[in-house]
């Protein structure tokens, strides 16, 4: 089976995607109980990925840029709280 363009841009934005749910998630448990060792090493392991080559390599996207607005994101539903649903 072959890759076209947009099979690769659909399995990059699953990669990172799932790298930002795994960051929230854990950002979560350790808003709960920062003793959280599991979820210290997720946040660890995501933000490093997000700093990474291969991050840039796969997204063209300056890591640290992308951490920062997604720690600023983070903050600004902490503020607001949970969407609610329509």
């Amino acid at each position: 089976m072959q890759l076209n363009d947009n099979g690769v841009n659909n399995l990059i934005c699953g990669i990172v995607k799932k790298a930002v749910d795994d960051w929230r998630q854990a950002k979560k448990r350790l808003a709960k109980n920062p003793q959280n060792v599991t979820a210290q090493g997720v946040v660890t392991d995501c933000e490093c990925f997000f700093k990474s080559e291969y991050f840039y390599h796969l997204t063209g996207m300056d890591g640290e840029e992308f951490l920062k607005r997604l720690r600023l994101q983070n903050l600004d539903v902490k503020r607001r709280g949970p969407r609610e649903k329509a």
